[in-house]
């Protein structure tokens, strides 16, 4: 192969490699919340939003949520867009002032997984 030849297969295989990479480290992770991380609040929000970056396995999303590191009592069901890139998590009855954190793990689509955790607090009236 002449330098030439050598040096556009090596320019194509670097091309390539900018428009692949994307797609095999896509992973999820968490873009957005509502309330935002570290948010404090004057009112308990009825619901938390959890928006991940790509669409997430519905039958791997666990989200366990606290209040002044205590485990919300019944917990909370989340209901997973129909796009499959957020949770609603209710709080119903439990919302009120306090410390809160919001535990979350996910599967990708892609099977990578990801986790953390949201918190915030909630003004006592």
């Amino acid at each position: 192969m002449t330098a030439r030849g050598l040096r556009a297969v090596s320019a194509a295989a670097l091309v390539a490699s900018m428009v692949l990479a994307p797609a095999a480290h896509a992973h999820s992770w968490l873009v957005k919340s509502e309330p935002r991380a570290g948010a404090t609040l004057a009112q308990p929000p009825a619901e938390v939003v959890l928006v991940f970056a790509e669409a997430v396995e519905p039958a791997f999303v666990k989200i366990a949520v606290h209040r002044d590191g205590k485990p919300v009592q019944p917990a909370p069901v989340p209901v997973l867009a129909a796009d499959a890139k957020s949770a609603t998590v209710p709080l119903g009855a439990a919302a009120g002032p306090g410390a809160w954190s919001i535990d979350w793990r996910i599967v990708a689509r892609d099977g990578h997984r990801s986790n953390g955790t949201l918190r915030f607090v909630v003004k006592p009236r």
